[in-house]
C-alpha cells in the first residue's frame, strides 16, 4: 500500500479523489487513541465532532480508558452508530485477497466514504525493537483513508498497483 501527505500531490495519476478531512494530532496515552482518531476523522467529514475521550468513551461503553481502545473488528462498529454514522466493516471471510480488500477501499473512497484500516507499524524504527515478531498479528495501527489516485477511470474500482492511497 503507498501513502502520502494530502498536501504533496505531485503524482502522475490521472484521477485524483480527495475527501477533504482536516488532519488530527492523536493522543499516545492509554496505548494510543488511532481508532478514535480514525473515527474523528469521518465524521468531521460529514460535519460532527467529537473528543478522542468522548470516542473512546462511547466505544468501550464506560470502560477504564486505561483497558480499552476503539479497534477494528471488535468495537469499531457499535461506536460509529452511535455516534450516528452508517459504517460497513470489510469481511475478510468472503474475501481473501489483498487486491480484493484495495479494490474496497477504492470503491468507497471513490464514492465519497472515508475508510479506516488497521496498518502494520516497523516496531524496530519507531519502538527500537529488534524483536521479530514484534508487533500486533492483525495490525498495530489504524489510519484513515481520505483520497485515491488512480490512472484508470473512476468506473473502475478494481485495485491497480499503480494505485495511491492518502493517508
Amino acid at each position: 500500500i503507498s501513502g502520502m501527505a494530502m498536501h504533496a500531490y505531485n503524482v502522475a495519476n490521472e484521477h485524483i479523489r480527495i475527501l477533504h478531512t482536516p488532519p488530527r494530532l492523536q493522543w499516545n496515552e492509554n496505548s494510543g487513541y488511532c481508532g478514535e482518531v480514525a473515527l474523528i476523522s469521518a465524521g468531521l467529514y460529514f460535519g460532527q465532532y467529537i473528543s478522542q475521550y468522548d470516542a473512546r468513551a462511547i466505544a468501550c461503553q464506560g470502560k477504564d480508558q486505561n483497558s480499552c481502545q476503539l479497534l477494528l473488528g471488535m468495537n469499531a462498529h457499535y461506536a460509529a452508530a452511535k455516534m450516528h454514522l452508517e459504517s460497513h466493516e470489510w469481511s475478510s471471510f468472503q474475501n481473501e485477497s489483498t487486491d480484493d480488500f484495495l479494490s474496497w477501499v477504492k470503491e468507497n473512497l471513490i464514492n465519497g466514504f472515508p475508510v479506516a484500516i488497521g496498518i502494520y507499524m516497523n516496531q524496530y524504527r519507531f519502538y527500537h525493537d529488534s524483536h521479530p515478531n514484534a508487533g500486533d498479528p492483525t495490525y498495530d495501527h489504524i489510519v484513515p483513508v481520505t483520497g485515491i489516485g488512480t490512472n484508470l477511470p473512476f468506473t473502475n474500482t478494481c485495485y491497480d498497483g499503480d494505485d495511491i492511497l492518502y493517508f
